[in-house]
């Protein structure tokens, strides 16, 4: 809803002056969007060794350690990192 309303704001000042208003709920938004994979995406998950969570339920399931990339990708914030823009942040990491 917040990203409609900004669309319908043309000036400058006000947009800022929406978006300080409404942070709260522009970030929960932003944090309710669900990404999913392209189609066609195929992986084979390996559980964690001998890690297991409970669900619900009371049954167990493994736990997966999942390592994604979306380089060259647009996600649905219209936001596409290129090849080469994580080395700096890769390298102070270890």
């Amino acid at each position: 809803m917040i990203h409609k309303q900004l669309q319908e704001i043309g000036n400058r000042e006000e947009r800022i002056s929406f978006l300080v208003k409404n942070k709260k709920q522009a970030i929960a938004e932003k944090k309710a969007n669900i990404k999913a994979p392209e189609e066609g995406v195929r992986f084979s998950p390996i559980p964690v060794k001998g890690q297991t969570a409970t669900k619900a339920d009371g049954s167990t399931a493994p736990i997966y350690k999942i390592v994604g990339n979306s380089i060259g990708f647009m996600d649905s914030h219209m936001d596409v990192s290129m090849p080469g823009s994580f080395n700096k942040t890769v390298q102070e990491s270890g």
